[in-house]
């Protein structure tokens, strides 16, 4: 499967600025949806409009391939959403903190 790092980083950009500014209630325990309330992970999906199983605990690797993450990140994301009882604006800043631990870096002969 081809790269798109255009596609990566605004999604990036999108779900970041979901997690310090949305409104949705926020799930534990999996990915969830509006009724039920977000999981960080869940919430990437859906303001970026990547289909989804609410039900699922954690990302399928086309989903971790799509938002560019590493695959170790989804289970630190998850682990601070369900486990730690982390806020969506504390997950941001702590991706924006350290943005490498999380995604996937673009190599500098792609750009």
């Amino acid at each position: 499967m081809k790269v798109d790092w255009k596609e990566r980083k605004r999604f990036r950009r999108v779900w970041l600025r979901a997690l310090r500014t949305t409104t949705e209630k926020q799930g534990r325990g999996k990915l969830g949806n509006a009724a039920d309330g977000y999981c960080c992970l869940g919430l990437g999906c859906a303001v970026n409009n990547i289909p989804y199983a609410s039900e699922r605990g954690l990302l399928t690797a086309h989903q971790t391939f799509r938002l560019g993450l590493r695959p170790g990140a989804v289970n630190a994301l998850a682990t601070m959403n369900d486990a730690h009882g982390s806020s969506f604006s504390a997950i941001a800043a702590a991706i924006t903190k350290n943005p490498k631990k999380f995604f996937i870096q673009e190599p500098t002969d792609a750009r």
